[in-house]
């Protein structure tokens, strides 16, 4: 009873190695174009930009093949010599496919491992340690809903085969394969030879890279402000000064005024005090009135 691995043009089991790691270009890019019928096996159109991803990067690994077989004859040696012609779009294809290829491996992994756990568990957390970090915030989404998208854990390993133990060896097997040329091409990527090349290029390129060129086009017209209107806002409360009370500063005796010059005694009256309005005064005496004799 055939299986899903079955069906596949070529595996990554029967992709040769040499004693040196290198690996053949042909073999490994018919492999991983099988892999992308992994992605119809999961049955959701959520994971067709997954699978357009992916086959992206395999034709920009294919083009520079085509336009140098002899010297892409192995995935290193392809790299290698584009970068030397000053190029890099198969190298980055190269790099987003080992990036998809790792994702699709830890899904595996993952799940196979851990036999209660869901696909959609296992490839979100895949795609965490894999492909997130290096999307942009408007293709997270795209991915994230693909995650969300997976079958079931039953039905898939049922649609990869009725013959369960003969789906578990297989699997086993061709994951295994897929696992040990990631390794190799994550290493690669990642050597000192390869990111050299990468760093040279790059600068090369930007310090190439002609200035913008000034342009005579009409200036802008003024755009029209309109009056905004704030709330005004309320005065900063001002704390008063704390209330000293002031000390009227004792003088000292060199600065005390002298005392005033006493006054001299006032000598004794003669005079009799004039009677208070307040007693009555005597009656003329009878002497005065008779001494003065009648007028003639």
């Amino acid at each position: 009873m055939s299986t899903f691995f079955d069906t596949l043009n070529k595996s990554f089991v029967d992709v040769p190695i040499a004693a040196d790691n290198k690996i053949s270009t042909t073999e490994f890019l018919d492999a991983a174009d099988s892999l992308q019928t992994l992605f119809d096996v999961l049955g959701s159109a959520a994971f067709k930009p997954v699978k357009n991803d992916m086959g992206g990067n395999i034709k920009k690994i294919r083009d520079r093949q085509a336009a140098a077989p002899t010297l892409s004859e192995t995935l290193q040696d392809l790299v290698l010599n584009e970068l030397k012609e000053k190029k890099h779009v198969a190298t980055e294809g190269l790099l987003w496919l080992v990036r998809g290829l790792d994702f699709t491996a830890q899904a595996l992994r993952h799940n196979t491992a851990n036999p209660s756990k869901e696909l959609a568990d296992s490839f979100r957390d895949a795609y965490g340690n894999t492909l997130k970090p290096h999307h942009s915030f408007i293709v997270k989404p795209i991915f994230s809903a693909a995650m969300s998208a997976t079958p079931y854990r039953k039905d898939f390993y049922a649609k990869l085969g009725a013959d369960e133990a003969k789906v578990q060896t297989q699997l086993e097997e061709w994951l295994a394969a897929l696992e040990k040329n990631v390794a190799i091409l994550r290493e690669f990527t990642t050597s000192k030879e390869a990111k050299c090349s990468l760093t040279k290029l790059f600068t090369i390129a930007s310090s190439n890279a002609t200035p913008p060129q000034p342009t005579t086009t009409m200036p802008p017209k003024p755009r029209l402000r309109l009056p905004t209107f704030q709330r005004p806002r309320p005065p900063l409360a001002t704390k008063p000064p704390p209330h000293r009370p002031t000390s009227t500063p004792t003088p000292t005796p060199q600065q005390r005024p002298p005392p005033p010059p006493a006054l001299p005694p006032s000598p004794p009256s003669s005079q009799k005090p004039p009677p208070s309005p307040s007693s009555p005064s005597p009656p003329p005496s009878s002497s005065a009135t008779t001494s003065s004799p009648p007028p003639s």
